[in-house]
């Protein structure tokens, strides 16, 4: 981990050359999420999160996912989600994160559909295959949530500051 700043450094070099359009954050996200996944065990992953020394570029909608399912691979929802909630919040604060990026709902819909998973199909025992088995929790062009609610209430002031209940159908 400690190499990972160096790594940063070249993982934006190498895309600004090879994509013209360094804003094409699908293309980022992917490719981050392929380094990071070569180059860091789950514990790795895990420790530098928690140690906030994760790289920015680095925590992508999939890094938050893989966070989840390794926490939710050794604990149930109702231990993960308050561990949850202060790392998520540390680490923004600490990589000079939004001080309101942090969602409430959000970060409980998708625990709660990482947990539904796990309890689904115990076998999968590496990220690669639950990435997989999963690929609808990575679609950011139809995210999950909106199965559950409805856009305004998701992208609401209250939903991010507290848990709403669902208003299309119930979570898992």
């Amino acid at each position: 981990t400690q190499a990972l700043p160096v790594l940063e450094a070249l993982i934006a070099r190498v895309l600004s050359i090879v994509f013209k359009s360094p804003g094409d954050k699908f293309v980022w996200a992917f490719f981050l999420s392929l380094c990071l996944e070569k180059i860091m065990t789950d514990q790795d992953f895990l420790a530098a999160f928690e140690a906030c020394t994760l790289p920015k570029p680095l925590w992508t909608h999939e890094a938050h996912l893989r966070m989840a399912w390794l926490y939710l691979s050794s604990g149930s929802f109702d231990v993960v989600l308050p561990r949850v909630r202060e790392a998520i919040q540390h680490y923004n604060a600490a990589v000079g994160g939004n001080p309101n990026g942090y969602h409430e709902t959000v970060t409980q819909v998708y625990l709660r559909l990482v947990a539904d998973r796990i309890r689904a199909v115990p076998e999968i025992k590496t990220w690669p295959e639950f990435r997989e088995r999963n690929v609808e929790l990575f679609d950011r062009s139809s995210p999950p949530t909106l199965r559950f609610y409805k856009r305004e209430t998701i992208l609401s002031d209250l939903a991010r500051s507290r848990f709403v209940e669902p208003d299309l159908q119930p979570l898992p």
